[in-house]
Parts: structure tokens; sequence; C-alpha cells
């Protein structure tokens, strides 16, 4: 057991590292990208102006034109590039986690938050099924909203033995696909934090109005 304990670990660090370093250079193209989109834009923009200035010069304006052409590329190939940083994160988190599971390090462990129904409170408490150090917090990868309360009700509500018969077989077919279980939790992640924005630019939206507040702007 120890041995395959250890080799487990060791599995987990190299994936850890690997991504860790895909997102360094994700990172480091990131900041690259932002200096080349910006001077792009300021090159485009000088020689439109050098075409308005010389009196409709077309040369300047084609010029101009193929600048701002490339600054669209560069864009795009940016938002590309910051996909993958947000990937590579992701998977580093994963397999950190991962790592903090097999130390049963709860500090180093997400508590996902969820809503405990109030006749399962007393029961949920003794069992110690949710909270800090809790079975929830151990075994939780997901991120999205309806995995929070399938996992939670599946700790909770009694299952047929058909049920958990398919539930464990489930089980064994996912536990030696490590990269596929890693991708689903990827996307579960992606998935939830594109929620979030959205609940944030909501909250934006309906707060309190930052330029009201500044008549004198």
């Amino acid at each position: 057991m120890g041995t395959e304990h250890n080799e487990t670990e060791r599995i987990y660090v190299q994936r850890r590292d690997e991504f860790a370093l895909a997102e360094n250079r994700c990172a480091a193209r990131d900041r690259l990208l932002t200096h080349l989109r910006t001077a792009a834009f300021l090159v485009s923009a000088a020689l439109l102006l050098m075409g308005w200035i010389s009196g409709h010069n077309r040369f300047w304006y084609v010029a101009g034109g193929g600048a701002f052409l490339g600054f669209v590329a560069l864009a795009g190939y940016h938002e590309e590039t910051e996909r993958q940083r947000k990937r590579f994160r992701a998977l580093r988190q994963i397999n950190d986690e991962a790592i903090a599971r097999l130390h049963r390090d709860w500090t180093a462990l997400p508590e996902p938050p969820v809503e405990i129904p109030a006749e399962h409170r007393p029961v949920a408490g003794d069992l110690d099924l949710f909270g800090h150090a809790s079975l929830f917090q151990f075994v939780c990868s997901a991120s999205t909203p309806m995995g929070l309360r399938v996992l939670r009700d599946w700790l909770l509500e009694p299952a047929s033995p058909e049920e958990v018969r398919l539930r464990e077989q489930a089980l064994r077919e996912l536990a030696p696909k490590r990269e596929l279980r890693e991708q689903l939790t990827v996307e579960g992640r992606l998935l939830a934090d594109r929620g979030n924005a959205t609940e944030r630019f909501v909250a934006w939206a309906e707060g309190q109005s930052w330029l009201l507040a500044r008549p004198w702007l």
C-alpha cells in the first residue's frame, strides 16, 4: 500500500509540475502579446493619422489598415492564450488537490459551499458529512451548482441497491482514467468560472453607479 501511495503521489507531483510549467509559459506569452497588441494599435493609429494629415494619401491608409488587421489577429491569439493559461492553471490546481487528499491536508483542499436542507442538518453534523475535514470536502471535485447538489443528495438520500451497483460500476470504470477525470473536472471549473463572471456582471450592473457618485466627472 505504501509503494502504491508513493507512486500515485509521484504521478500527481509530476503532472502538477508539468502543468505549472505550461501555465508559466502561457503567462509569459500573455505579457508579450499585451505589449505587441498595444504596439500594433499605436502603429495603426499613427499610420491612419499620417494618411489624414498627408491629404488622404492612400498608402498610409492601406498600411494603417494592415496594422489594424495585425492588431485584430494578435487580439484573437491573445484570447486563446488566456484560455490555455486558465486551463493549465485549473489542471495544476486539480493535481495539487489530489496530493492534498493523499496527505489529508484539509487546509489545502477547497471547502465547497453547499446548502444543507434543515431536516438533514442534525445527522449531517453528527456524521461530519459537510464542512471542514468532512467527507464532502474529501470527495468533492464538482464546481457547478448542479454538481454540488447531486453529490450532496447522494450523501444525504438513500439509494436502491441497483442504483448503488451502478454507481460502483461507474467508479470502477473511471478510477484508472486519470486524464478523463481531470478533463471533466476542468470543464466543470471553467463552466463555473463563466457562471461566476455572469453573476459578478449582474451584481455590478444592479449596484450603485460609480459615475453618479462622482458628478464632477
